[in-house]
Formats: structure tokens, C-alpha cells, sequence
């Protein structure tokens, strides 16, 4: 069952919720087979737990664990309502940023404010798992579509917040099968993309947020996705999971301004 529930969700949230909770662990199962690490493993998944003092819905941890059972590191499970962001104003306050006429329509601003990715002590890279969504008591598994917003930064002007990438799969095809309540066509697969990261001698996503555009998102449905950061260039984990991850053109492109 979901832990301690905040007056912000309701019982649908919390219904999906549940949902989540019972799904996560076939969600690993999956993605265990996907990466085919034979040196390391996922652990039992704890519950997502709802957070109603941050800009999302609920979180959770799971263990990476080594062969020899040493902890490895710690991926985090994050469901996202839509509206829902991973930003915070511990990098940069609003009085420092221009957030886009667009985006007024979103409640909990602070959601989409990025954040560093360098402090307090400096990610190498991270790693993203578009688990799946919930809806209407249905789990479409890999059916996943975030935004990375980052700062793009023009003279004389605050930087701005701005769409550097978009992670999972096409929202319209989603949207779609989520609101006539069919499977998806040509459904995605499991696969992993970086969020921060170095191309070509480049660092990319730093700062930023994952922010679920709530603009025609189905109301009440939770995203559900895993984040693996690494702190340590020489972490094992790079050349195991780092080798599935993959960035866009678009990505590179705009992660960069």
C-alpha cells in the first residue's frame, strides 16, 4: 500500500498508485533482463511513497547491488501526476529565471525549476527508465514521455526555462491509447537515455528538471520512472548500464544552449 498519504492526492492518484507499487517489481524484472548484468542486480523495490512536500507525486528506492551482494548504488523510482516536476529552487531562485507564458498554467512552479547536477557533489552521469504509466486501473509498460527542462541563457536577459529533451516516447501516441482506453501501437521497449552526461567532450544536463506537461496529459494518470545517478567516473556501472544508454540529436542539440 502507498505509505502516509498527503492531502494533495487523491484516491485515484492513491489507486494508481497501488497499481504502481504491485507492477514495479515485473518493471525491474524487465529491465534485468534488458541491460544483462550479470555482475549486478536489482533489489526487492520499496513503495513509492507520496512526497507532498515536493514537486511530485511519490518516490522510491531501490538497491544496486553487486554479485557479492556490496551495494552498488541507489536508483531512484519517481511517479509523476501531470504538472508534476523534479526541480526545486535550492540551485536557483524564481526571481533568477524567466519561466515561459506557457507554463503558467502549471501549479507547482517550483517543479520546474532546474536544478545543479554538480552540488553538492557532482553527477557523472544519470540514467533514465521510462517504467511505465497508470491509468484507469491499466499499466502500459514503457509508455513513458517526459520533458528535460534546462536553461537556455541569452544575453542581457534571466535565463530562461526551456525544453532541452524530450525522454520516452511520442506523448501523442500515448495520450491516444491512454484516453480510448487501447494498447499501444507499436509499442515501445525497454530502453535507457541519459539525462546528464558527456558527448563528445560536451556536458549536457546540467542544470535541469523532468518536468510531466500536464497540456492534454489525461488527468489522474501517473508516469513512472527510475533515475540512476553516478557519481564516480570509475563506477562499474557505467560500462554495464551506461552502454544501453543512448542520447538524441535533439537532445544533444538542446541540452547544450
Amino acid at each position: 500500500m502507498v505509505g502516509q498519504c498527503g492531502q494533495r492526492a487523491d484516491l485515484e492518484i492513491i489507486s494508481n498508485l497501488d497499481i504502481a507499487n504491485k507492477h514495479l517489481g515485473m518493471a525491474f524484472t524487465r529491465y534485468q533482463d534488458y541491460i544483462n548484468a550479470d555482475g549486478f542486480s536489482f533489489q526487492e523495490p520499496g513503495s513509492l511513497k507520496l512526497m507532498p512536500n515536493k514537486a511530485y507525486t511519490a518516490i522510491a528506492e531501490v538497491e544496486v547491488r553487486y554479485k557479492d551482494n556490496r551495494k552498488a548504488g541507489m536508483l531512484y523510482v519517481v511517479a509523476f501526476a501531470p504538472g508534476d516536476g523534479t526541480g526545486n529552487t535550492n540551485t536557483y531562485k524564481h526571481n533568477q529565471i524567466h519561466i515561459p507564458f506557457f507554463y503558467e498554467y502549471v501549479n507547482k512552479k517550483d517543479g520546474l525549476v532546474p536544478r545543479s547536477k554538480t552540488t553538492p557533489t557532482k553527477t557523472i552521469e544519470e540514467y533514465f527508465f521510462p517504467f511505465f504509466t497508470v491509468f484507469r486501473d491499466e499499466v502500459y509498460d514503457d509508455g513513458v514521455c517526459l520533458d528535460e527542462l534546462t536553461l537556455y541563457n541569452k544575453a542581457d536577459k534571466l535565463p530562461s526555462v526551456s525544453r532541452g529533451a524530450h525522454l520516452g516516447m511520442e506523448s501523442r501516441h500515448l495520450f491516444e491509447a491512454l484516453m480510448q482506453g487501447h494498447d499501444l501501437v507499436d509499442p515501445p521497449k525497454p530502453k535507457i537515455q541519459y539525462t546528464v552526461g558527456q558527448k563528445n567532450g560536451t556536458r549536457l544536463g546540467d542544470p535541469h528538471s523532468i518536468f510531466y506537461n500536464n497540456l492534454n496529459a489525461p488527468p489522474k494518470s501517473i508516469q513512472v520512472a527510475g533515475f540512476l545517478a553516478i557519481k564516480d567516473p570509475n563506477d562499474p556501472l557505467i560500462q554495464v548500464v551506461g552502454k544501453n544508454a543512448q542520447w538524441s540529436l535533439w537532445e544533444i542539440n538542446n541540452l547544450t544552449q
